[in-house]
């Protein structure tokens, strides 16, 4: 997670975020962790490998998830990211970070897995698709 998407849960979820897991923030600037009600925020500002390094240890064997605009562009940009979930709801926001801004290859295929259609939002679950331009 960015600590956009980290200051954004400070707000949202007060005590008790959603997550229930330990969560890797990356900053530029060290902290102490943020202990909350069943998470743990933990402040990486070695990149985003290191970050992956330590929540792949932390999960075991479970998936790892990146949260947020600039941490999903920099999972895609660094060919770690396997599947994309998006959430579209019928808001049009006027600002916010653009997803797909800063990626650094000018194709990134995707296989759809799945469309969920919920009450005022759509679920949409892709898969990055192998390909000899990108480096996966």
């Amino acid at each position: 997670m960015g600590l956009d998407s980290y200051e954004h849960a400070q707000q949202a979820w007060g005590q008790h975020p959603p997550f229930e897991v330990p969560v890797f923030v990356l900053t530029h600037k060290p902290r102490r962790p943020d202990i909350r009600e069943g998470t743990t925020f933990h402040f990486v500002t070695a990149g985003l490998n290191h970050a992956l390094d330590q929540a792949k240890l932390a999960a075991g064997a479970k998936d790892v998830g990146c949260h947020g605009g600039g941490t999903i562009q920099q999972a895609i940009n660094h060919g770690v990211l396997d599947e994309l979930q998006l959430h579209v709801v019928p808001i049009l926001l006027k600002r916010g970070r653009r997803l797909f801004n800063n990626l650094t290859h000018d194709v990134v295929e995707w296989e759809q897995l799945g469309v969920v259609e919920g009450n005022g939002v759509t679920h949409l679950t892709y898969r990055m698709r192998q390909s000899t331009d990108y480096p996966h």
